[in-house]
């Protein structure tokens, strides 16, 4: 037994482990990537409401104070840019929840039309 064929299987063997860690960290990014994209759902609380401007016939667009409340992680206070309805900006009063969509770069969107 030659001391270089032992060294040689090492060699094999260590760069064997180190392509398969790298392909691991890899996968691991891509999904932790896909899992960012995703936009996650939760309640938000209004807790102020400023009109910026009349858009269209009938349309307001305002800002949104919100104090989001998701399932699985700690509430945060975000702020949206909406367009609404002017009936629906008149039923719309602080304190009622809305539902809201979040990335986890805390930008905020409703998840449907009031």
């Amino acid at each position: 037994m030659n001391i270089f064929s032992v060294f040689n299987e090492f060699v094999v063997m260590g760069l064997v482990l180190v392509l398969l860690l790298i392909a691991v960290l890899v996968i691991r990014k891509r999904l932790r990537n896909q899992n960012d994209s995703r936009s996650k759902k939760a309640t938000g609380i209004i807790l102020a409401l400023e009109k910026i401007a009349l858009t269209k016939e009938h349309q307001v667009e305002i800002k949104i104070l919100v104090m989001v409340m998701p399932e699985r992680s700690r509430n945060f206070v975000g702020e949206l840019i909406e367009t609404v309805l002017l009936t629906d900006l008149l039923q719309m009063k602080i304190g009622d929840k809305i539902p809201v969509e979040y990335h986890n770069n805390y930008k905020l969107m409703l998840s449907r039309q009031l």
